[in-house]
């Protein structure tokens, strides 16, 4: 049960269990069940249902059992859940796990284990040996096995159908009904999917006929009540738990989002605009908001045929279509494939999605009922180039996926490979419709429906040889000329939508006289004949009518906040910045009002002069400037102008990674190219995702309010991974300790020399930097154990350096001793070690948990309502600054959060 607790504290951040006991109360009951039919055991069972996108079941050893919510909607029954459950039960009644860290422990000579801190030490011994651990592959297929035979003798006992988890496990794996040959028996070639199957088979059949005869079980009506609760309550909203909060304000006005798409619906009376968690409902005219919808992370949404309904996706499949009458939810759905989509679409009634799974295969699947309406094996297959040279060999591999699309009526689903693959397919009638060779050539290279019958066919290197051209017939309508843009359709008019054109993200191109005649720096743009909706700078939505200045505005309610580029916020917690990629604004916290409604920045930062100095990219009227906005008098100025390529802002300092031939950033005239800092980010130079290290550059810091130079460190011989933690006014540079760059690093700096390292291949070398003097204030040799696992970011604070590793491990080390203080299981929000060191993990969206590095000691942990968009300590480290996705804002009295139990501050 100890191993359990550490395995899911790791597990959970991936499996996002859900806070609503109320959803999960069928589940346990159906659970409860089972267990009474398992031996006497003295473990505590916990079931959750969890937002995993994956149809499956997963369980650590110690009782925890955990199902998707995606599995749940896939079955048929409550028999097939209880299938699942008693499968899951099986591993642990037969002590699977157990048996294979016992194995695991005893290669590392490990034979013994103590309390739950002696086994924590332990299990981060054998993470640390994973490279010298043998896994028995064969172990997995005799495991599941094992696990079957107990869930089939558990369901029969507790009276559910044993025939259900075969059954639905023929189907979650699209076995078919395969039970293999006796040639493939003979063989050893039966695919393991479908050997299970067969020996559940047998296992079923092999009961006593009244032990495996069907009998009623739950109502057929409350299962499918449950099933379409679980499907369609999808609210991320938990029950808050806070204490110590000094303020709570919301944000007013709330800042709008970036809109990602814009759409008229067919008829012209609606218009939806999507970000990336809602869907705003608008009437056209007049130009009105309706109603909002919940769509975290959805692909773009479309209207339906009739125009009387909205669909839309996510990426984990679950499909929703809304009625616009009645401001409702109609159907939610959840489409399950056994390989994962490279590629989807989904058709705009919202019945029918393409996918495009790893293999390549292209299918056709009903949403409501998942069968497939059609399947192509291998429609694609892409090219292995292999280069030889001496002393290496470099693999290329080219992927080009499909072009494919469904008619804006839903009727017809045509796609396109680059290998010549051509496919044009009737979706009501399930019949493939044959192409001219004139209609093949039309949409051999790219293309798009214009509407049910026309399609835009890309052609010549440039989009020179493009043609407008009747589905399916192939008849030329007209020639085309749409240079190297991507070629998007209007809701209605002879246009087309090119992204990008030049200066702009978007640019409407009118058929008829082949002349752009609207173009905008926001991507998201469409028409209905004479009208346009678009974004403006303010962050409403402006309706055009022939002209550049919009006939209506309008300001949509506030939603949910997506992923913010740039965020900052004053010492004292008066003042807040945040900034998407188009918009942003600042906020005077102190009376919770907008004071500035800007456009997009990319670096912030509050001065003590009272001013906001923030980095804004090349527009059409100005260039690369850092501003400098005075909050008092609300006047904005251009601070200086940042020309140099590879300039950017980080918090109070400008940072320029540049080549070392190049001149002083004061002296070069270079064109800058953007960049996206965020607070504690990771810089690319110069070639960014390339595998050769990059030699010869030099790293100047400057300061933001004078352009002064604080200090510059060359790189001669390799560049290191630049991690920037500018709350505790650190930087970290990190390589591998044989890297050419530690070499080149000790003979720059006598600070260096006093770190001796090991040489090991797969250890690093990570030196903490103070960012304002640049001065060295310790190294830390990172142990990998040969590989074992990686860096993926570092944090640093007095005497601390906080690694967090690809096992998802905070690894707290001690400047001073260079040595391993404590470790804690958790992704890392915050770090600080004034007035004492705290680490703030969220272990789950919302959930932040303080814990002393050294001791792991936990000092309290706070629960809010909705996902955190913020979280920023002041330099004192004694006030942490919260915003929340839904703009309310929070400041949390951290000394008594972290006060010792037993003292008033532990009251709630």
């Amino acid at each position: 049960m100890d191993l359990g607790d550490i395995l899911a504290a790791f597990v959970e951040p991936y499996l996002h269990p859900l806070d609503d006991d109320g959803m999960a109360t069928h589940l346990r009951a159906i659970a409860d069940r089972l267990v009474a039919q398992l031996p006497p055991t003295d473990l505590r069972f916990r079931f959750f249902l969890t937002d995993w996108p994956q149809a499956n079941a997963f369980s650590i050893v110690g009782g925890r059992v955990y199902v998707s919510r995606k599995l749940v909607t896939f079955a048929k029954s409550e028999d097939e859940v209880a299938g699942v459950l008693a499968h899951e039960l099986g591993h642990i009644a037969t002590h699977q796990q157990a048996t294979d860290f016992t194995g695991y422990f005893q290669q590392i000579h490990i034979t013994e284990v103590g309390d739950a801190r002696d086994l924590f030490d332990k299990f981060n011994r054998f993470l640390d040996s994973r490279m010298k651990i043998t896994v028995e592959k064969d172990r997995g297929e005799g495991e599941q096995l094992a696990a079957d035979r107990v869930a089939i003798e558990v369901m029969a006992r507790a009276g559910y159908d044993p025939q259900a988890l075969p059954t639905a496990f023929d189907r979650l794996v699209e076995n078919k009904g395969k039970t293999g040959s006796w040639w493939s028996t003979f063989n050893q070639t039966t695919p393991p999917e479908t050997k299970r199957y067969r020996e559940l088979l047998k296992t079923s059949r092999s009961l006593p006929a009244d032990c495996g005869a069907p009998r009623a079980t739950m109502n057929a009506a409350d299962f499918a009540a449950w099933r379409a609760a679980v499907m369609r309550n999808r609210s991320l909203l938990r029950r808050e738990d806070l204490h110590n909060v000094l303020w709570r304000k919301a944000l007013d006005p709330p800042l709008v989002e970036d809109f990602e798409t814009l759409k008229f619906s067919p008829d012209g009376k609606y218009v939806l605009a999507q970000d990336r968690n809602s869907i705003y409902i608008l009437t056209h005219q007049p130009f009105e908001f309706v109603f909002r919808i919940d769509a975290p992370d959805a692909r773009p949404a479309q209207f339906t045929p009739d125009s009387k309904g909205v669909v839309f996706y996510d990426p984990e499949l679950h499909v929703e279509r809304w009625d616009l009458a009645n401001q409702l939810r109609a159907e939610a759905e959840e489409v399950v494939v056994q390989k994962p989509c490279l590629q989807t679409r989904l058709a705009a009634d919202g019945r029918t999605m393409a996918c495009m799974d790893k293999e390549y295969n292209l299918m056709l699947l009903d949403v409501s009922s998942g069968n497939h309406i059609l399947e192509r094996s291998f429609f694609y297959k892409p090219k292995l180039d292999i280069q030889g040279k001496i002393g290496r060999t470099r693999v290329s591999f080219q992927v080009e996926f499909f072009n494919m699309e469904f008619s804006p009526d839903a009727r017809y689903f045509a796609a396109v490979a680059r290998n010549g693959n051509t496919l044009a397919f009737e979706v009501g009638s399930h019949q493939e419709v044959p192409l001219n060779d004139a209609m093949k050539e039309a949409v051999a290279s790219a293309f798009t429906f214009l509407g049910p019958d026309r399609i835009a066919g890309y052609g010549g290197e440039k989009g020179e040889k493009s043609i407008v051209a009747r589905f399916p017939s192939g008849e030329l309508i007209q020639h085309a000329n749409f240079g190297s843009a991507n070629v998007g359709p209007v809701a209605h008019g002879n246009y087309v939508l090119l992204r990008p054109i030049r200066d702009y993200a978007v640019g409407v191109l009118d058929l008829q006289t082949n002349e752009i005649i609207r173009a905008s720096k926001d991507a998201a743009l469409d028409i209905y004949d004479k009208d346009s909706v678009n974004q403006l700078k303010s962050g409403e939505l402006g309706l055009f009518q022939g002209s550049a200045t919009p006939i209506a505005t309008l300001t949509v309610p506030r939603g949910p906040l997506g992923r913010l580029q740039v965020t900052a916020v004053s010492d004292d917690s008066s003042w807040l910045a945040v900034s998407f990629m188009q918009h942003g604004a600042v906020w005077n916290l102190k009376s919770g009002q907008m004071a500035f409604n800007l456009r997009g920045f990319k670096g912030a930062w509050f001065g003590e002069d009272g001013a906001l100095y923030a980095e804004f990219p090349k527009d059409e009227k100005s260039g690369h400037t850092l501003a400098h906005i005075n909050l008092a008098s609300h006047s904005i100025t251009d601070a200086q102008k940042l020309d140099q390529e590879g300039m950017h802002q980080r918090g109070r300092y400008l940072i320029h990674l540049r080549p070392s031939d190049k001149p002083n950033p004061k002296e070069s005239n270079a064109r800058l190219q953007p960049h996206a800092p965020t607070n504690a980010g990771i810089d690319q130079p110069f070639s960014a995702g390339s595998r050769e290290p990059v030699e010869n550059g030099v790293l100047d810091v400057s300061d933001v309010r004078t352009n002064a130079l604080l200090w510059s460190i060359p790189f001669p011989k390799e560049v290191p991974r630049i991690i920037w933690d500018i709350p505790n006014d650190r930087v970290m540079f990190v390589w591998r300790v044989t890297a050419a760059g530690v070499k080149a690093e000790y003979q720059r700096s006598a600070d260096a020399n006093t770190f001796p390292l090991s040489r090991k291949e797969w250890n690093y070398f990570v030196e903490v930097l103070q960012i304002s003097t640049g001065k060295v204030r310790g190294a830390v040799e990172v142990d990998t154990h040969e590989g074992a696992f990686g860096i993926q970011d570092v944090w640093a604070a007095g005497d601390y350096a906080l690694v967090t590793d690809t096992f998802g491990r905070q690894t707290a080390y001690s400047l001073a001793s260079r040595q391993i203080v404590g470790r804690i299981i958790g992704q890392a929000v915050a770090f600080f070690a004034s007035p004492q060191p705290v680490v703030v993990l969220e272990p789950r969206s919302g959930r932040l948990q303080f814990y002393d590095p050294s001791s792991l000691r936990p000092f309290d942990e706070l629960t809010f309502s909705r996902a955190l968009s913020l979280i920023q300590p002041s330099n004192d480290g004694k006030k942490l600054f919260v915003l929340k996705n839904d703009q309310i804002a929070y400041l949390i009295d951290i000394p008594q959060v972290t006060a010792p139990v037993g003292t008033d501050a532990t009251k709630h």
